[in-house]
């Protein structure tokens, strides 16, 4: 962790006055805009600092509701202040409920009472299963990471499953049925 000099602190002081509510709106449609969110987004599922399009959505907005000035603060930054005023912008999005709080993984776990190690997100198509339902695979750019298919994603085969479970519960009556309109 760095330590930032007081000089900087004063600066991020200023800047955090100046995060009104209409700002912070201002901020949030012009993240929506540039598709960095959407309103299921979480706190920690997107990447912002660092990026010319959350610079860009800082820029908009500040335009838009006539505050140059928290531009200028922001731009001056160098990259340690950066960061830890994105996180404050962060923060200040979710307190005002513009931003939903944590993670999604974190959210649905707690609230169906799983254990977020037990359940991940697919890669593909960004909906939630236990990982018993799904394939996990080496990342192609990185031997350390995986990546989560579900198996909807992977090809799964609907017919094949359902046939295979009407013939394990021998309900022929109804294997014929479907099997004749197929």
């Amino acid at each position: 962790m760095f330590e930032l000099d007081p000089n900087s602190l004063q600066k991020i002081e200023k800047a955090k006055s100046m995060l009104t509510l209409k700002l912070l709106k201002r901020i949030q449609e012009n993240l929506i805009k540039m598709n960095y969110i959407s309103l299921d987004s979480f706190q920690y599922d997107f990447i912002n600092s660092g990026t010319a399009g959350w610079v860009m959505c800082l820029f908009q907005a500040s335009k838009e509701v006539d505050n140059m000035e928290f531009y200028d603060i922001y731009d001056s930054f160098g990259w340690i202040e950066s960061d830890n005023f994105d996180s404050i912008i962060e923060d200040e999005l979710v307190k005002n409920k513009l931003l939903l709080k944590g993670d999604k993984l974190e959210m649905i776990a707690r609230e169906l009472g799983l254990d977020k190690n037990d359940i991940e997100e697919c890669a593909v198509c960004s909906k939630v299963y236990p990982k018993e339902f799904m394939h996990k695979e080496k990342c192609e750019y990185d031997d350390e990471y995986f990546n989560y298919v579900c198996k909807h994603c992977k090809g799964f085969d609907y017919m094949e499953w359902y046939r295979g479970l009407l013939e394990k519960e021998k309900s022929y009556q109804v294997w014929k049925y479907v099997s004749a309109t197929l």
